[in-house]
């Protein structure tokens, strides 16, 4: 299966990862993102064959991404489109349905654990200070054996890019855990 994703970035980590590649930092203090640890960036939706409706397109969502969450100046904006070829085996999409109640019932059985845990264990970091503890969850998930965690992960998320809430999706995210699923990383002109 392919997909094709977009990363927004500044230029100069653009230039790096065009070089050496992505990087995954797995470093078990490290306070995992939204999804878990790995390289992140949005998909679209295929709104002709019945999907979600997003706020905007996946590319316009990466640019959004590092303007307003990363704080990069647009004049050092880059986009990165990455071409990723999955086995559909390492593949999980938390919108079905099967897959979000089995994630979530598997998280209600680690949540009280980690919230013990939390403080010890992770160093504050820019997601810490979120509370957002899907990723946590999902690592936790993963390290103890009730869950093995795919290559691929996509979950629609709502990013507050204007620093206003909505209760409604307005990206497709995907979390790519195993960097040898990209197969072609290109610069976009933005």
């Amino acid at each position: 299966m392919m997909i094709t994703a977009y990363h927004g970035t500044s230029k100069m980590n653009a230039k790096q990862i065009l070089e050496k590649g992505f990087r995954i930092k797995r470093d078990e203090k490290l306070y995992p993102n939204d999804l878990g640890h790995g390289i992140y960036g949005y998909v679209d939706s295929d709104t002709e064959s019945g999907d979600t409706y997003l706020m905007q397109s996946a590319k316009e969502s990466a640019s959004l991404f590092a303007k307003q969450i990363r704080k990069i100046d647009e004049k050092h904006v880059a986009i990165l489109r990455m071409d990723i070829e999955i086995d559909r085996t390492e593949y999980l999409d938390l919108n079905e349905v099967e897959n979000r109640n089995h994630v979530v019932r598997l998280y209600q059985e680690v949540l009280a654990d980690l919230l013990i845990d939390i403080r010890v264990k992770y160093a504050v970091n820019r997601s810490s200070r979120r509370k957002q503890m899907d990723g946590v969850v999902l690592e936790k998930l993963n390290q103890d054996g009730l869950m093995d965690l795919p290559e691929v992960i996509i979950k629609d998320t709502y990013t507050r890019f204007s620093g206003i809430l909505s209760n409604f999706t307005n990206g497709r995210e995907i979390v790519i855990r195993d960097p040898k699923v990209i197969k072609a990383i290109r610069l976009l002109n933005v």
